[in-house]
């Protein structure tokens, strides 16, 4: 392995980010939500977000705590939100509160709830794939004022893989976080599936297999943001109260859009799901640090 150090600062791509992430442009959904059901959700919400890597449905009213506890453990294995920097914010120890209340912050574990865009990036992306979650189950308490304000936005896999020169991909699936065994880039049932998520203008420390050049992993990593950032790939969750998402995080990236107010008035609930095949360590043996990475 051979240590690389990228900074992925550009003004190019800081234009690009810039154009997707800023706020003011409204994006489509794939498809409008229908009215459902509780007990009828996920078979509504699973199949379309192995399609389309995200999926929504509309329910009479938002789920009780402990409904969208048991809701998400039908999925797999809802994640326990040990992390002290979110703590205060999680409810029955793995439903995380989404509440946008903070100012614009450099601080990645406050990044969900402040002001700013969040980039864009598959959930816990850095992490052994073993506690990697599949799912993210999100439901809507509350909307946010204006609808153009803090978007979740979705990019899926199969359009930012068609984007990307065959060379990149390769070189892709030979890249992996600095200490990962994971590379970037992989292949499942036929499908290129990513665990990336957009440095922004920080350093991106990868680990490289031999014979991978320091030219080779600027090129591919390059190629992975601009690939990333193209508003025709992008959609976004028309949020409402009572909205159940599902996003599949081996289908597609994930974001926030930037708000023009500190206080949107939006309140989401998440559960990250590790699904039966790879469970996930009980609170007292995982001692997560980061939030969303």
């Amino acid at each position: 392995m051979t240590e690389h150090v990228v900074i992925l600062d550009s003004p190019e791509l800081a234009a690009a980010r810039s154009r997707v992430l800023a706020p003011g442009h409204r994006y489509p959904f794939p498809s409008v939500p229908r009215r459902t059901s509780p007990a009828q959700a996920l078979a509504e919400l699973v199949p379309a977000a192995s399609a389309d890597g995200v999926a929504a449905v509309r329910l009479d009213s938002p789920l009780r705590p402990e409904e969208f506890l048991t809701l998400g453990e039908a999925l797999g294995d809802p994640v326990f939100e040990t992390a002290p920097a979110v703590r205060q914010r999680v409810t029955a120890g793995r439903i995380l509160n989404l509440v946008t209340d903070t100012p614009d912050t450099p601080d990645i574990d406050q990044q969900p709830f402040a002001a700013g865009w969040l980039l864009v990036h598959s959930e816990s992306s850095a992490r052994p794939l073993t506690r990697q979650p599949r799912y993210l189950l999100f439901q809507c308490l509350f909307a946010a004022a204006s609808p153009a304000d803090a978007q979740t936005i979705v990019i899926p896999f199969d359009r930012v893989a068609d984007r990307l020169d065959p060379a990149d991909l390769t070189t892709l699936t030979r890249l992996r976080y600095r200490g990962a065994r994971h590379p970037l880039a992989r292949v499942e049932e036929g499908r290129t599936v990513f665990s990336f998520r957009d440095p922004g203008p920080h350093p991106l420390v990868l680990d490289a297999d031999p014979g991978v050049t320091a030219q080779e992993v600027r090129a591919a990593v390059t190629a992975l943001c601009a690939a990333v950032h193209h508003t025709e790939t992008v959609s976004a969750v028309p949020w409402q109260p009572g909205l159940l998402v599902l996003l599949d995080n081996h289908r597609a990236f994930h974001g926030r859009t930037r708000s023009s107010t500190q206080a949107t008035g939006r309140h989401l609930q998440r559960l990250r799901i590790v699904t039966h095949a790879n469970r996930h360590p009980t609170p007292q043996t995982d001692r997560e640090t980061r939030s969303i990475r």
